[in-house]
């Protein structure tokens, strides 16, 4: 195939580091929609990326059997690297700064995640896409879940704005619940006071108050962002952290493997910012 090369060990270690678009995959799922959806995007991935298929553990008992390489866009320069360790994928996830991988059911529910999209959702990382539903780019709804106490909370609306221009936008924040609030209404002052940190974010990110829709309200963070998620019917997720630890918080109170585990849309995770 014109423009494909196969990666050797010698080879690794002196990837181009100008290749764009880092395809991440178990070997196993289908690749060719994580291909579509990076032409789809508008992503340089016509002038090349990396698919990097990841070695299965160990301890399984049963390896993949080969799959037939995806049709990539003709006249780029795409390279394959096989049987790659989680170790490998951390390199190669600083040299990209773009990541697409497909949704990963976790074996056991209550696991949340595959050790496949905890490790992607390890920082240090660029911007991550997490395709659900095949074909679903390019987008046409988009929620982007915003946390206010972000640094740079706007760099969402920007990347929102950048791989879906011509969508709809929802700009989405979760108060924290009033423990003494029977309905778990929002005091209207701090309701008011977000919807207005919001409009400034947009601003902030080149954008108008009015070509987004905007939510605040008081509620277990996930839960809305789920709820929102379905009732908008998005087609695409926008979600960020703020640092490195940060987001590992975030992880671990179990925001992002609720959202990932349940999401029916394309999660794209903004990238980890530094301290």
């Amino acid at each position: 195939m014109p423009g494909l090369r196969r990666m050797t060990d010698k080879s690794r270690g002196a990837m181009d580091s100008t290749n764009r678009v880092l395809i991440v995959s178990d070997g196993v799922a289908d690749e060719q929609p994580l291909i579509d959806a990076a032409v789809a995007l508008g992503t340089p991935a016509s002038a090349g990326g990396t698919l990097l298929r990841i070695a299965p553990p160990a301890w399984s008992p049963l390896a993949p059997l080969p799959r037939p390489l995806p049709r990539f866009p003709t006249g780029g320069d795409w390279q394959v690297l096989a049987d790659a360790s989680l170790a490998e994928l951390d390199i190669q996830r600083q040299r990209h700064p773009l990541t697409l991988a497909a949704h990963q059911p976790a074996p056991w529910p209550r696991e949340g995640l595959t050790a496949l999209t905890r490790q992607l959702l390890t920082p240090p990382h660029g911007t991550l896409l997490i395709v659900r539903r095949p074909g679903a780019a390019p987008y046409r709804r988009v929620l982007v879940a915003i946390e206010l106490s972000a640094d740079r909370a706007a760099d969402c609306l920007q990347l929102a704005r950048r791989f879906a221009p011509a969508a709809e936008l929802t700009v989405l924040h979760a108060l924290p619940r009033q423990p003494d609030a029977a309905d778990q209404a929002c005091p209207p002052d701090q309701r008011e006071a977000a919807l207005d940190r919001l409009d400034a974010l947009l601003d902030q990110a080149g954008l108008s108050p009015r070509q987004a829709f905007k939510i605040a309200e008081c509620a277990h963070a996930p839960e809305l962002i789920l709820d929102k998620e379905r009732e908008l019917l998005a087609d695409l997720l926008v979600i960020g952290g703020r640092t490195p630890s940060a987001l590992r918080r975030l992880f671990y109170r179990g925001v992002m493997p609720q959202v990932l585990a349940q999401a029916g849309c394309d999660v794209l995770i903004a990238p980890a910012q530094p301290r």
